[in-house]
């Protein structure tokens, strides 16, 4: 995917998850996966405390959550052809790889 491809697709997916929640009936929010289960630490873009348990995610910026996708679901898949920028962001691969489970 091209560079310029990738951002597109990372602007729909930041505007589509969005940003800072720290509700406490969401799993992902918690450092242990489950309510009550370690630290609330929230989600922010589709970084969610679960997945990334030391990241302060609170004070996370757009740039950081970009690294983070490209680091960590972009390269191990070797950004296989992906949606292009008018694709409806539910069906964009970053935020389903990202954040799976119930919303």
């Amino acid at each position: 995917m091209s560079a310029s491809n990738f951002m597109a697709v990372m602007a729909l997916v930041l505007q589509h998850e969005g940003g800072f929640s720290a509700d406490r009936r969401d799993p992902g929010n918690w450092t242990g996966g489950k309510v009550d289960k370690g630290t609330l630490k929230g989600t922010k873009f589709g970084i969610a405390a679960n997945s990334f348990p030391t990241l302060d995610i609170a004070n996370l910026t757009k740039a950081q959550a970009v690294d983070i996708y490209r680091r960590k679901y972009a390269a191990p898949i070797r950004s296989t052809p992906c949606p292009t920028a008018s694709t409806t962001p539910s069906s964009t691969w970053p935020s389903t790889r990202a954040s799976p489970g119930p919303r």
